[in-house]
């Protein structure tokens, strides 16, 4: 209940109107025109709200976060009131979370009673202080990390992830947290973060985390196959020589598949070195999925996200807090999630704490959702009993996309049919005769006469970006993962034209295909283009030999993917007239 009220404005005109207001409302009011006021009214007086004016003539508005942060007692809310941008204010917002106390919010002046009524209401209701900062944590010593490590008092906490468009649960995400046996609270990074990325305790803490993160998380998951594990590693690790053969051996021990762990990138250099880059890359090529954590802030920028092999996206907790905000923030959101949908990226959104910022998440069309509403980081034997699935999920993104406010559901870049694609893909829905081949059904297909498209490629995100441009051109795709699903497709399915062929795959080399193809063994022989990361021309060479003349180096563009279709398109219609 709100029952004192301080006004802190340089103009008398706006005081008088505001406590004039508050009277009305029941509100017993305090009125200071400067600093040095409001530091003196809030030292004697309780005060429940503190309504803050940007600009006090000469003085600056922020000046007096500090002094209410370090009041004796509980901090009170604060609120702007000013008719400064709008962006300003979700500035000045942000200074006073990150002073540690509680916002009530924002308010452009000319000030109504409907407008205050409503910041009372809301302020009285909700619990504001769950996005105030934690106080500074003492750090550890040394030789308390070290025992820590030796005592294995050092653990993994697991902070579930829900799936934002079925509500199932999606994954975990790993959290170190210090427990010796004297504590009865879990001591959270700020204590240990100065060692996450030293030299000396770098490499042991990793193993410490993941090799326990790994043995309990059969408990954890449920026993489902599909569920994730994320881990979080500074860059340090990336270029360590053990990297990534201990990880995988770690995993091999455990029967743990490779492409369920995702390793989460924290790092706030902006500059990676040659050997983190080059460890990120080896990551990939071991199977790892790798993650980019607080997409936004920091070091985690647009420059890193186009750069590096990254099939997953942390998006910073702030910008779903401000993604109702005025101003530039509104489609700030929404932007992200479309850019990351573009480069077929998995968003994981942070900070989900209650139903409206759930709904907002779902609103612009995110994967994966984490955060307080879900629940807090926990012990494994907590995480086992979480429900497999969260029906408010699913009926909140029925509610949003039936109202017209997904912006995913209207995305110019890809449509509703697109993105139930792109899901169907990467549930890799196994034809019912051959797991691993992969059909887009006939709807997909807009001329039925058109020769169908085989993809073969075991990396799934090249796979997917070839399956996506070239359904935006109206091509229907046959995918397959290794050379036997390719030769069960070739054997089985009619009126191939086109083979997009990698040269590397599970069970050998592309080019065992290509003789067997060009002697029609498999009725009329597709065109075809190699997929090479190497660029190699002895590749290419001998590629030449066994018949093939088209050549696409990966990465590629989706131009440069058109342009390869339709050019082996236009051979494989000459070879037919010929």
């Amino acid at each position: 209940m709100i029952e004192h009220v301080l006004v802190v404005d340089d103009s008398t005109e706006t005081t008088e109107e505001i406590m004039a207001t508050l009277v009305r409302l029941g509100v017993k009011s305090y009125a200071a025109n400067d600093l040095s006021a409001a530091t003196r009214l809030l030292e004697r007086t309780r005060i429940d709200l503190v309504l803050l004016d940007l600009r006090l003539g000469n003085e600056n508005g922020l000046d007096l976060l500090p002094r209410v942060a370090a009041l004796p007692r509980v901090p009170p809310p604060v609120a702007f009131v000013s008719g400064l941008d709008p962006d300003i204010l979700v500035s000045a917002e942000d200074a006073a979370r990150r002073a540690r106390l509680p916002v009530a919010g924002h308010l452009a002046k000319p000030l109504g009673r409907q407008q205050l009524a409503q910041l009372l209401d809301s302020v009285s209701q909700r619990p504001l202080p769950e996005h105030v900062e934690p106080p500074p944590v003492e750090p550890m010593s040394m030789a308390a990390m070290e025992r820590a490590l030796e005592q294995g008092w050092l653990v993994p906490f697991f902070q579930p992830q829900y799936d934002l468009v079925d509500g199932t649960l999606s994954g975990f995400e790993a959290l170190a947290r210090y427990l010796p046996p004297d504590r009865p609270e879990p001591v959270g990074p700020a204590a240990f973060a100065v060692y996450l990325d030293s030299e000396r305790f770098a490499w042991s803490i990793f193993e410490s985390i993941a090799c326990q993160s790994l043995d309990l998380f059969t408990r954890v998951n449920h026993g489902d196959p599909h569920t994730r594990l994320s881990i979080n590693l500074p860059a340090e690790i990336f270029a360590d020589p053990r990297f990534p053969g201990e990880l995988i051996r770690w995993c091999r021990d455990r029967a743990f598949p490779h492409d369920r762990l995702v390793l989460e990138l924290t790092e706030t250099r902006l500059n990676l070195t040659p050997e983190q880059r080059m460890g990120l890359s080896k990551a990939r090529i071991s199977g790892f999925e790798l993650s980019l954590d607080d997409f936004g802030s920091g070091a985690s920028n647009l420059d890193r996200l186009a750069q590096l092999p990254f099939t997953e996206v942390k998006i910073d907790a702030w910008f779903l807090l401000h993604g109702e905000d005025e101003g530039r923030n509104h489609h700030l959101l929404g932007d992200i999630a479309r850019l990351c949908r573009q480069r077929n990226i998995r968003t994981v959104v942070e900070g989900v704490e209650d139903s409206a910022l759930l709904e907002l998440a779902i609103r612009d069309g995110f994967n994966v959702g984490q955060g307080y509403l879900f629940g807090r980081p926990m012990p494994a034997e907590d995480a086992s009993s979480l429900p497999l699935k969260r029906d408010e999920i699913a009926n909140l993104r029925t509610i949003t996309i039936n109202n017209g406010s997904s912006r995913a559901a209207h995305d110019p870049v890809l449509s509703q049919d697109e993105l139930a694609l792109l899901n169907s893909l990467w549930d890799e829905a196994a034809s019912p005769e051959q797991p691993g081949a992969t059909e887009l059904t006939a709807s997909h297909r807009s001329d039925p006469s058109q020769p169908w498209c085989l993809i073969v490629e075991d990396d799934q995100e090249v796979r997917e970006e070839i399956v996506i441009t070239l359904k935006q051109e109206g091509q229907a795709c046959w995918t397959a993962e290794s050379l036997e699903d390719c030769r069960w497709t070739l054997r089985n399915i009619d009126s191939i034209g086109v083979i997009f062929l990698d040269l590397c795959l599970p069970d050998g080399n592309g080019l065992e295909i290509l003789d067997p193809l060009f002697k029609a063994e498999y009725g009329q022989a597709p065109a075809v283009v190699v997929l090479t990361g190497h660029g190699s021309p002895e590749i290419k060479r001998f590629a030449q030999r066994a018949g093939a003349t088209l050549y696409l180096d990966k990465p590629a563009s989706a131009i440069q993917i058109r342009q390869a279709f339709y050019a082996a398109l236009a051979q494989y219609r000459t070879q037919l007239s010929a």
